[in-house]
């Protein structure tokens, strides 16, 4: 839905206001955009789990990515930092000038709870640590916490068992986006899109998406999976623990249950990390995407 929604060349004004929005920057700066990987819809499980990204280029050289992440994870803000210095150096050649840097920025929308900050919407820059005065523009990364984009009392999506309406009062146009991303009922983007004209085209793109069979198989298909990718974590981590209990226990120290249930969880985490490490390579992932997504070197994996 995210791919059709912001990844297709029909639907550039969509994506226009949403960077406008997000960025700050006017809209006409993104008249021009170009899509670099424009929408494909892949069969969800032969592709990245839990992470969609849009890559977009500017008319005047400036550079967007675009990252829904459905899971936190510790080493995500290196991981930007990383994905970032890749766009920033992509198209630099030997011996060029340092003039031919341009801008690149990375918007990550997260639908797990950001934890350094109680803001559902933080931007990092390169600044002086005292006087915040900004060493160069190149660098700028954005992180909108889905998670906290709820209504506050007396304001934002009221439903009233009266009136029996829903209505985005006391909400800016950027939360109101957000909660459109973010909700599963129709309701709630409906009601997110009234009288703005570009979330009404958005939401009956929506709509066409939840209506065509296909679209639906693939976004079961999806749901499907992350559920079982939960469940089987969970299980794995339960298992640890209880192993490490028992191995506690066993020893009989007054700290070996703490140790125990420390060494459980971490032995549960690593043997589910390696075990979506199998899966994927029985499925002939790439092992660049392997190693992304299970923090795993590419030897631990060659040994799998």
């Amino acid at each position: 839905a995210f791919k059709k929604l912001f990844g297709s060349e029909t639907n550039k004004d969509i994506l226009a206001e949403f960077l406008s929005l997000v960025t700050g920057m006017p809209q006409e700066d993104f008249n021009e955009i170009q899509i670099a990987d424009p929408l494909l819809l892949p069969q969800v499980l032969d592709k990245k789990a839990g992470i969609l990204d849009l890559k977009l280029h500017l008319a005047n050289g400036r550079k967007i990515d675009i990252e829904i992440q459905n899971y936190w994870m510790d080493f995500y803000p290196k991981r930007s930092l990383f994905y970032w210095a890749e766009m920033y150096t992509e198209d630099m050649e030997k011996g060029e000038n340092y003039g031919k840097l341009e801008k690149c920025i990375m918007i990550n929308l997260l639908n797990e709870r950001f934890p350094y900050t109680e803001k559902w919407h933080s931007v990092y820059k390169l600044l002086e640590t005292e006087e915040y005065s900004e060493l160069d523009e190149l660098l700028e990364l954005h992180f909108l916490d889905l998670t906290r984009v709820l209504p506050k009392e007396g304001q934002g999506v009221q439903d009233s068992a009266e009136s029996g309406t829903i209505c985005p009062e006391g909400l800016s146009l950027l939360e109101r986006w957000l909660i459109f991303i973010r909700t599963q009922e129709s309701e709630v983007r409906k009601a997110m899109a009234k009288g703005h004209a570009t979330l009404e085209k958005a939401n009956r793109l929506m709509d066409e998406f939840h209506l065509d069979k296909q679209e639906r198989m693939r976004y079961q298909a999806a749901m499907k999976y992350e559920r079982d990718y939960n469940s089987e974590m969970a299980w794995r981590e339960q298992k640890g623990i209880e192993e490490g209990i028992r191995i506690g226990e066993k020893r009989g120290e007054a700290r070996g249950r703490a140790e125990g249930e420390a060494l459980g969880r971490m032995e549960g985490k690593q043997e589910a990390t390696l075990q979506t490490a199998r899966n994927m390579k029985a499925r002939a992932l790439d092992i660049s995407l392997i190693q992304e997504i299970t923090g795993l070197t590419a030897e631990e994996i060659a040994d799998l």
